[in-house]
């Protein structure tokens, strides 16, 4: 660093390994008052990125030309259908353990400071600095393995659905009671979908949710009774049970591409817990994830 005056010049040390190179911009130094550390963010235009023992050029060209829809939920973080009838599911619950084990680590922790009369504290702010970062960690992992998954199956745009009525009534009327809000899951990934997407020379796109949980991928009708049992969408007409989420991600999908519906890819089953269990005649089981797991991507079966 140069012009700083009666410091003359400050070269300061790279933690960790280099993964990028690139041309530099511009570099921010920041201290933050709950670590009481300084930090340099430098942005970087970036050209090469490490993966493994090798540099690869991005961003990278797609391997095909298909798009695929992806539904932002929380049991499934994301539903993905691709316009080849290709689909998989993403764990969401990790995400709400999480959550919930923070919330109550924090909540005892603020009744004792509320017994004291203090308000918050450093330590408090830490504790929901961790809890973000623990949830960032897995949004980051499940994202990028998803976005992979994706350029391996040829898929150069990325369709995304974002609930529009949860950003509206999120901050309304009541305090918030939880640290990972839906608003902040679903920006969050959709950030991270964007970034890591690009680096695989795939675009984003983000449309509205509307009617897409209740209009069928078969006949075409809305049912606002579809939803029979949790997770799973029933065609009164048709008579076909099918992966709610993945409808949801199939509709994202339609609205920016006529594409017809694949039954097979309609169908995977989702189930609580480690393990695929039985489920609706007809129905499959392409992903599943359990609670402690690395997020992953798998290829569907049958």
């Amino acid at each position: 660093m140069r012009r700083l005056g009666k410091f003359g010049k400050l070269k300061i040390q790279f933690k960790g390994r280099i993964h990028l190179k690139g041309k530099q911009g511009r570099l921010e130094i920041i201290y933050d008052d709950v670590k009481r550390k300084w930090y340099a963010h430098i942005s970087l235009t970036v050209d090469e990125k490490l993966e493994g023992e090798e540099w690869v050029k991005v961003p990278k060209e797609p391997l095909g030309n298909l798009s695929a829809g992806i539904d932002l939920g929380v049991n499934n973080l994301m539903a993905v259908y691709v316009e080849n009838g290709e689909s998989f599911l993403v764990n969401g619950r990790s995400l709400k353990s999480i959550d919930f084990y923070w919330r109550g680590k924090i909540a005892d922790y603020q009744s004792k400071l509320n017994k004291s009369g203090a308000k918050t504290s450093r330590k408090l702010k830490r504790m929901h600095e961790k809890a973000k970062l623990q949830a960032k960690h897995y949004i980051n992992t499940a994202v990028r393995q998803t976005v992979k998954r994706l350029y391996e199956l040829g898929v150069s745009r990325i369709v995304v659905g974002y609930p529009k009525g949860i950003a509206r009534n999120s901050g309304k009327g009541k305090r918030r009671n939880f640290l990972l809000s839906h608003v902040w899951r679903f920006n969050t990934v959709i950030k991270r979908l964007t970034e890591v997407a690009e680096e695989y020379g795939i675009s984003v796109v983000v449309v509205g949710e509307a009617f897409t949980s209740q209009t069928c991928p078969l006949c075409g009708q809305r049912h606002s009774d579809a939803r029979f049992v949790r997770g799973l969408f029933k065609c009164r007409r048709e008579g076909v049970v099918m992966n709610a989420d993945l409808v949801g991600a199939f509709n994202i999908l339609r609205k920016v591409k006529a594409i017809t519906p694949s039954l097979e890819g309609l169908k995977a089953f989702k189930v609580r817990g480690n393990w695929p269990k039985t489920g609706p005649e007809g129905s499959k089981t392409q992903f599943v994830l359990g609670l402690n797991e690395t997020p992953q991507t798998s290829l569907p079966l049958g």
